[in-house]
């Protein structure tokens, strides 16, 4: 876990060769450092196609005595800038914060300033308009614009039911009326239909009833020819004993 606070940049004065510009990091890390002219935005310094300088070629941090060095910038940053034209400096944090800073070289002495935050001027132009809208004076007209739509709104649904009383009674008394018929309609039928199923099964053509009684008859036939078979047998096996005695 990495605790940081906003990095705090201060005013610095120097030669080419031993300019350093003092950084509080405050638990931050750098991770590149922009260079452009401010009167015309233009890439600074060497490299100058492009306005990201390199790491550790242009610039390099020291975190232990919190300062931010230009190695060899007698040689290399502060040789390829122009004199008296100032430069901005924008360092990227990997925390997402960015802070910025001005250099300006005069032959060999370097110059370098902190740029203010704009944040104040910016919070009271914004405060303008939240005090324009506690006037009231839009939201009085919003309030009544909004309740007189509401009122006549109810006032045009309650007339049509008042005016034809007679339309909505007629309509409802002809619907339930043929829910009515509808639902007898259903109710009759289904019972009908059982009827002549009922009917249908209990009688033949010739309207009698179905031996419901057959399969009882059949078993009884069967029963009985058992019976006259068990019997015979046992007439055959005494008959045959009685011969033998």
């Amino acid at each position: 876990m990495y605790h940081y606070d906003s990095p705090v940049l201060s005013d610095s004065q120097g030669t080419i060769s031993d300019f350093t510009i003092p950084l509080q990091y405050n638990g931050n890390l750098l991770k590149t450092m922009e260079a452009a002219y401010t009167d015309d935005g233009s890439p600074a310094g060497p490299q100058n196609w492009t306005a990201f300088k390199q790491f550790g070629y242009v610039f390099a941090p020291n975190y232990e005595d919190n300062l931010l060095t230009f190695p060899y910038g007698n040689d290399r940053f502060f040789k390829e800038i122009n004199d008296q034209r100032e430069v901005e400096l924008t360092f990227h944090f990997w925390s997402g914060e960015t802070v910025k800073y001005t250099v300006t070289k005069d032959g060999e002495q370097v110059v370098g300033k902190t740029i203010k935050s704009t944040l104040p001027e910016d919070d009271d132009e914004s405060e303008n308009p939240e005090e324009n809208d506690e006037t009231g004076t839009p939201g009085e007209n919003d309030d009544n614009d909004s309740e007189a739509p509401e009122e006549n709104n109810n006032d045009e649904s309650e007339t049509p039911k008042e005016d034809n009383p007679g339309k909505d009674e007629g309509k409802t008394d002809a619907g339930d009326e043929n829910k009515e018929t509808n639902e007898e309609e259903n109710h009759v039928t289904p019972v009908n239909n059982n009827n002549k199923n009922n009917s249908e099964n209990t009688l033949g053509k010739a309207g009698e009833k179905l031996p419901e009684t057959a399969t009882g008859n059949y078993n009884l036939f069967i029963t009985g020819i058992i019976i006259l078979l068990v019997g015979g047998c046992i007439a055959f096996f005494v008959r045959k004993q009685k011969v033998q005695i």
